[in-house]
This record gives C-alpha cells, sequence and structure tokens, in this order.
C-alpha cells in the first residue's frame, strides 16, 4: 500500500484524513500504520509537490505497490465515485481506493482470499493460534465466533473445546480488555442453565483479567444451518478468518483431522448471516 506525505504541512494529508474517519475505521487504519511501520507493507512516501500525484505519476508507482490510498479530495480528482474502489484503466495494474472504502478493494479481498491455508493432522494448535490468531488478537478488542457446533462442542470437551482455548488465548494475548461474542446453534435435549452453568464454570478457570463481556447468542439448529453456511472468527469490524471445519480447529493441543483457513473482509453478507442470527437468537446470559 502507498500513502503520500506532504513534508511541507505539520499534520500530513493521510493523519488528517485518517482522524476524520469514523471511529471503528479509524482504530483499524492506526492499527494498520503500526503495523507496517515495522514490517514495510505501507510506504509513507513524502513528494515534492504538496503531496499532489497526477496520472501521469502514478505508473511510476506500479512496480513497486498494488494500491494507492487517496483521501476524498484526490478520490474527486481522479474520478471514483464515492464508495468505489477502482483500478485505473490509464494505469494497469494499480488499483486507486478512498481511504474509507478500503473494505471494497480488490486487491485487499484478494489477498485476504491468498491467505487460504490447509493444515494437517498432527499440527500443533499452539502454533496455528500463533501463526493465524494471535496477530489479529492483538490488535482488536472484540472478537465474535459463528460455529453452528462450538456450544454442542464445549458441552462435550469442555477445558478441551476449542471455545474454552479461544477465550483462554484472547484472555491472555489480546487488547487489554476485550468482548467475546458467539453465536452457536442449542445442542440437543440440553437447557439454557445447563449451558450457562458448563460457561460459567470454564470461564472460572480463567484469570478473566482479560474478558470484558462474554455475550452468547443461541439459536434452533435449523434456523441456524438455513441462516449460516459459514462458520468463522470476526476481529474487530473488518477481518474475518473463515473456519473449516470451525473452531475445533483450537480443540486439544493437536489437531486429530485437516482444516482449511482462509482470510475474508466483513462484507455484506456476513453483515446480514450476524444481524440474522441476533433477531432469531436468545441470549444466555453469563456471570
Amino acid at each position: 500500500m502507498f500513502i503520500p506525505d506532504d513534508s511541507k504541512r505539520e499534520v500530513p494529508p493521510y493523519i488528517s484524513t485518517v482522524r476524520a474517519l469514523p471511529q471503528n475505521l479509524k482504530t483499524i487504519w492506526s492499527a494498520a500504520t503500526i503495523a507496517a511501520s515495522r514490517n514495510k507493507t505501507v510506504r509513507v512516501a513524502r513528494l515534492p509537490d504538496a503531496g499532489v500525484v497526477d496520472l501521469a505519476q502514478l505508473s511510476s508507482l506500479v512496480p513497486f505497490i498494488d494500491v494507492y490510498f487517496v483521501d476524498a479530495e484526490t478520490a474527486d480528482r481522479f474520478g471514483l465515485g464515492p464508495q468505489e474502489s477502482s483500478t485505473l484503466s490509464i494505469v494497469p495494474g494499480l488499483e486507486v481506493c478512498r481511504f474509507s472504502c478500503f473494505h471494497n478493494c480488490e486487491r485487499l479481498n484478494k489477498a485476504l482470499a491468498d491467505q487460504a491455508a490447509t493444515l494437517d493432522i498432527g499440527k500443533s494448535v499452539a502454533e496455528v493460534w500463533k501463526q493465524f490468531f494471535a496477530p489479529c488478537a492483538t490488535l482488536h478488542d472484540s472478537v465474535v465466533l459463528v460455529d453452528r457446533y462450538a456450544i454442542a462442542e464445549a458441552m462435550r470437551l469442555a477445558t478441551q473445546s476449542g471455545i474454552f482455548r479461544l477465550a483462554n488465548e484472547l484472555n491472555s494475548s489480546s487488547s487489554p480488555r476485550f468482548n467475546l461474542s458467539v453465536f452457536s446453534a442449542i445442542p440437543k435435549n440440553v437447557r439454557d442453565a445447563e449451558i450457562g452453568l458448563l460457561l460459567n464454570g470454564l470461564l472460572a478457570n480463567l484469570a478473566r483479567a482479560g474478558l470484558r463481556q462474554f455475550d452468547l447468542y443461541l439459536t434452533e439448529s435449523t434456523a441456524f444451518s438455513r441462516i449460516a453456511h459459514c462458520r468463522y472468527l470476526r476481529f474487530g469490524e473488518q477481518i474475518c478468518c473463515v473456519l473449516d471445519p470451525g473452531v475445533c480447529v483450537l480443540e486439544g493441543s493437536s489437531l486429530i483431522r485437516p482444516h482449511m483457513l482462509s482470510g475474508r473482509s466483513f462484507d455484506i453478507v456476513l453483515r446480514r448471516i450476524e444481524s440474522d442470527l441476533r433477531t432469531s437468537s436468545r441470549r444466555i446470559k453469563l456471570n
């Protein structure tokens, strides 16, 4: 990614742009800028002409970057629509995107999809967490799990379940205080009181130093299967990791079956899934 800077201004244009974004987007961009300063994935360049780049200049950037992020004024000058990410035909191979529309960025979504990984039997669960989930957990204080069978597996495996491992890892490696929301199906022949008793017991085994709130939403199994056809973990408001076959990827000490993980942005489809699940669910209050 490439962000223009202007050394002549006390506050660079991109900083002003980020500060003006809605809180959820501002948090993500601030975290991304900090992380990028470590791994050099974002280049902040000081340009000679007050940060203004024209179409001719853009062609010189193609060998070095994939996406060029611009503020509203520059986006209008380039002819981008109000909610568009666009590959300019005059500059093949380079995508220009508004800061506020990065979730529509084609290159970003392709990069997320390309991060799909197949995990083989025997792989350490601790390594799975460290490699795929810990980097996201350190940046976000809100985590959502959508998994039809998560609670059924918790009833069967207790402290060896994926949902307990998730809560435990978040408790020790996420932001200082985090919220965890779980959408799952109601197990057969299990009462709400039994589920609440089990989860409160599991959570009691945690230091709870980082867990601020745990929200559990239970839906009838047939309704859940009709609404949600995938299982995933969402970190913050944008980043999702699709879990196949589910949060059981965090069960036990090592994988007993192959798993597939892939990245996905929190698009309109997933937003509708969570909205519909929330509407059709009943909430179990945990201590």
